[in-house]
């Protein structure tokens, strides 16, 4: 992977958690192997619209750690420093599911 690109998963925003600013919300991963992973931070971890329509579709920013050709090892705690609600950080995703931007 190119330092100068930005990698992140799709997610689906489900709830929002915390009306205060910022607002906090809910978002769940589904993995290669259809475990589902939840992650509850600020609003504009997960997607710049300010007051989305849920549930809707978001992104969270990973690192890849590895390419495996269909399916890739991602890190969520890298570079925002995102765990899921369990604790976990690392995950294997179906390429398909992952964006990359310059």
């Amino acid at each position: 992977m190119s330092s100068n690109k930005s990698t992140a998963i799709k997610v689906m925003i489900t709830k929002i958690t915390d009306e205060a600013f910022p607002i906090f919300v809910e978002a769940v991963l589904t993995d290669c192997h259809g475990e589902t992973h939840c992650f509850s931070d600020k609003l504009p971890i997960f997607s710049s619209e300010y007051n989305p329509v849920l549930p809707c579709e978001g992104t969270l920013r990973c690192t890849i750690l590895q390419d495996n050709g269909e399916t890739c090892l991602i890190d969520t705690s890298l570079p925002d420093g995102v765990w899921s609600t369990q604790g976990l950080f690392s995950f294997e995703v179906l390429k398909t599911q992952l964006i990359f931007s310059l």
